[in-house]
Parts: structure tokens; C-alpha cells; sequence
């Protein structure tokens, strides 16, 4: 028996892509965390270094979801992924804000990518129901709501953020599909940076 040391021996066996999301997505998730707790003390300090721990903040927070999607997902599909979401939630929010602001974008770009991670985790039990698909979606939906709940206070804007989920949902799910013959893992760490950021805007909030 020969033992196979190359990337491509061990992607049929794990299903995964070893060399892009199973090496990173520890590490950036890790960093995420790091960020996210020394972030909470910086509205304290001053707006200046808010501003820019929050910029640094959302950007590992794209990084550690990117790395987590790795382990699923080709690399292709991730980036047309991130590109179609991160599009949509930059018009969206010029939309509603008047004027473009990266930081939101951003925000809204790892807040819906998360949202399926989470709802996938969440219905992990559940994967071959009738039900899954749609439970997927509802799930999907309900978290960009809440989030829109703490950020705005009028019910258009409200409304419009799961909807809006919903329509990226439908345009991206043919990038989502596993076409390998193994399951990809489900990982836990959309839902936990999904709670860090939903405790961290509450947190800011009341600052």
C-alpha cells in the first residue's frame, strides 16, 4: 500500500480542503475572538481607536467565515460567494444609508454569510428531513433580522434585512451545493461568531 502525501490524496478521503479552510479556520476564528474581546474596552478610550478596532474587527471576522466556508466549499465557489454577498450588501446599504460606508458593508457581509453556517449547524440533526431546506432559509432570515433590530430603529430597514437574506440565499445556493460524495463538516463557528457579534453591537450599543 503506498501512502499518499500530496493535497489532492487527501481531499477524497476527509472531503475537505485541507490546505485552504482545514489549516486556517482554527487560527482565524482564534484571532477573532482575540480582537473581539480586546475590541470591548476601546469605545472607552476613545472614538478614534473604536473606529479602528471596529474596521480590524470585521475583518477577521471575513477571514474566519471565508476560512470556515474553506472547509466545504471550493476556493472558486468561496470567493464568487463572498463577491455576490458582499455586492448585494454594499447596494443594499447605500441604499438605506444615503451613502456608503465599508464598515456596514462589511458588517452585513459576515452577518449573512454566518446566518447559513449558523442555520446549517443548527439543523445539523436534521439534515434529511422534507424540512431542512426551508428550515435553512427561516433560519437564515431570522438572524439578519435580529441584528437589524439593534441597528436600526425603523421597521422598513427592519424588514428589508431578511428579505434581503433571503434573495442572496436563493442567488448563491447552486455555489452551496456539495457536489463530493463525502458530507463536508458542519462547523460550529458561524453560530459562536454570529453570537460574539450580535453581544458585541448590544454591548456598543449601550455605551
Amino acid at each position: 500500500m503506498v501512502l499518499l502525501r500530496n493535497a489532492d490524496s487527501i481531499q477524497p478521503a476527509t472531503g475537505v480542503l485541507p490546505w485552504w479552510g482545514e489549516r486556517w479556520h482554527k487560527p482565524f476564528f482564534v484571532l477573532f475572538l482575540v480582537v473581539w474581546g480586546v475590541g470591548l474596552a476601546f469605545p472607552y478610550l476613545g472614538p478614534e481607536r473604536a473606529i479602528y478596532w471596529t474596521g480590524m474587527l470585521l475583518m477577521v471576522a471575513l477571514l474566519s467565515t471565508l476560512a470556515t466556508l474553506g472547509r466545504q466549499l471550493p476556493f472558486q465557489n468561496v470567493v464568487f460567494i463572498a463577491l455576490i454577498v458582499g455586492f448585494a450588501a454594499a447596494v443594499w446599504t447605500m441604499a438605506l444609508e444615503r451613502w456608503f460606508d465599508w464598515r456596514v458593508a462589511l458588517l452585513w457581509t459576515v452577518i449573512i454569510l454566518n446566518s447559513r453556517g449558523a442555520a446549517q449547524f443548527l439543523m445539523r440533526r436534521y439534515r434529511n428531513t422534507r424540512f431542512y431546506g426551508w428550515a435553512i432559509f427561516g433560519i437564515g432570515a431570522v438572524i439578519p433580522a435580529a441584528f437589524a433590530g439593534i441597528l436600526y430603529n425603523q421597521w422598513p430597514q427592519i424588514v428589508s434585512a431578511p428579505l434581503m437574506t433571503l434573495v442572496i440565499l436563493l442567488i448563491t445556493f447552486p455555489l452551496f451545493m456539495n457536489k463530493r460524495p463525502i458530507e463536508p463538516p458542519v462547523s460550529p463557528q458561524p453560530l459562536f461568531l454570529t453570537i460574539a457579534l450580535l453581544a458585541w453591537l448590544v454591548i456598543h450599543s449601550t455605551v
